[in-house]
């Protein structure tokens, strides 16, 4: 049963290169039965001149040839195109011209005479590779067509997490990070702010990428901060990555979410953050401290000079106290002239600071007031449940209540 030609090959244009005649219009007239674009070539230089002309998918060619024989003109010819398909005609005496052809990469050797179901079925496995390959670019290139028309980010990645696939916007973020394109997911990961230990403990990129799916990282990027939304899918060996830019949500949600936690008229911390800061120092290695500070006579003050002069006082404690602690310091309004600092620090660190922060404010007269003071409670301790951090507060508390009760204007640690 005769082999049948493969319909890839109505798609593949074909070089033939025969300096003998008479095999070359026999061979010929089989070939250009069944591939899309016969061109002939007479010898290796009308051979390399016609491949230069028409960039054909295969080339077929005889080794012995005058003026250029197959093998010097295979090797130029893969010079130009290493991709190039390439098969010889020989004879069984050829053999140091065939070790040579195998050094090149050519695709295989035929035998003369040709048998014609040989020729056929060494050419269609060529052309459907060929073929398949050219879909493939071709599905490729429209997936980068449509991938380049999202404003979000997509990539398509291997296992290996190489990137095959990239729209312009990840380009663009690229250029910004100064990462390399269309390498490794690893380039763009290391800039992440988030799950950098999740893809250590990940046994492979599909499995960190799946860790990851539907949840927000962010990375920094010319001094801001960008935030993505990831979502993961898989596509046969490969890997489908969306980076969708929810920054401008993101930085608006925490701006709510300060706004809501922030006193409005002092700009530090209000007691809606209680919470935060609860969830923060429980079971932490190191002691906390709390200081609990309040003005003297503060009823008085906005008695006697009113409510506006009465918020301008509570503006400018907030800054004197808050210019004198520690950036991860903690300050809150707790009551109306009251306030909190939490400190992660000992008792002997917090009493030299309440102590410092109460000359700092007695020591300069306040605008349209005159001399303030306040009183301090301290308490300090290792806090491993909100009891514990409770505790210590209503400690704090009763010290505070001690250094009023001992007349106002001093420092007391709880007992």
């Amino acid at each position: 049963m005769k082999v049948k030609p493969s319909d890839s090959l109505k798609e593949i244009s074909l070089l033939y290169v025969e300096d003998d005649e008479s095999i070359r219009d026999i061979l010929s007239m089989i070939l250009q039965r069944f591939v899309g674009k016969l061109y002939i070539a007479f010898d290796g230089e009308d051979g390399l001149e016609k491949f230069k002309r028409y960039h054909p998918d295969i080339v077929i060619s005889d080794i012995r040839m005058p003026k250029l024989n197959g093998i010097d003109m295979a090797k130029q010819m893969k010079e130009i195109n290493p991709d190039t398909a390439i098969i010889f005609i020989t004879a069984f005496g050829d053999s140091e011209y065939l070790n040579s052809a195998i050094n090149l990469g050519v695709q295989g050797y035929l035998i003369k005479p040709i048998e014609r179901d040989k020729l056929i079925e060494k050419l269609n496995f060529i052309a459907d590779a060929i073929v398949n390959a050219k879909r493939k670019i071709s599905y490729l290139k429209l997936i980068n067509t449509l991938f380049d028309l999202q404003k979000d980010i997509i990539m398509l990645v291997d296992s290996n997490g190489r990137i095959q696939i990239s729209n312009r916007a990840f380009k663009y973020l690229c250029k910004q990070l100064e990462c390399k394109e269309d390498e490794s997911l690893y380039e763009l990961i290391n800039h992440f702010n988030d799950f950098n230990q999740s893809l250590k403990d990940s046994n492979s990129i599909k499995d960190y990428l799946s860790n990851i799916n539907g949840k927000i990282v962010s990375l920094k990027s010319n001094n801001q901060t960008l935030y993505y939304e990831m979502h993961i899918k898989s596509i046969d060996e490969f890997i489908l990555v969306e980076m969708y830019d929810v920054s401008q949500f993101k930085k608006e949600a925490i701006k709510l979410e300060q706004e809501n936690i922030i006193d409005a008229l002092t700009n530090v911390y209000n007691r809606k953050v209680e919470k935060i800061i609860k969830d923060e120092v429980i079971n932490l290695d190191s002691s906390i401290c709390m200081i609990i500070a309040d003005i003297d006579h503060f009823k008085e003050v906005n008695d006697t000079h009113g409510h506006i002069i009465g918020d301008n006082v509570l503006k400018e404690v907030a800054n004197r106290l808050k210019s004198h602690i520690r950036q991860d310091d903690h300050i809150i309004r707790w009551g109306g002239e009251e306030f909190l600092l939490i400190l992660k620090t000992k008792i002997d660190n917090a009493d030299n600071l309440a102590e410092k922060l109460r000359k700092v404010i007695e020591s300069e007269p306040f605008e349209s007031v005159g001399k303030v003071t306040m009183s301090f409670g301290i308490c300090c301790g290792y806090i491993d449940s909100v009891n514990d951090f409770d505790n210590i507060l209503h400690r704090a508390d009763k010290a505070l209540y001690n250094a009023k009760m001992s007349g106002r204007n001093q420092v007391k640690r709880c007992k």
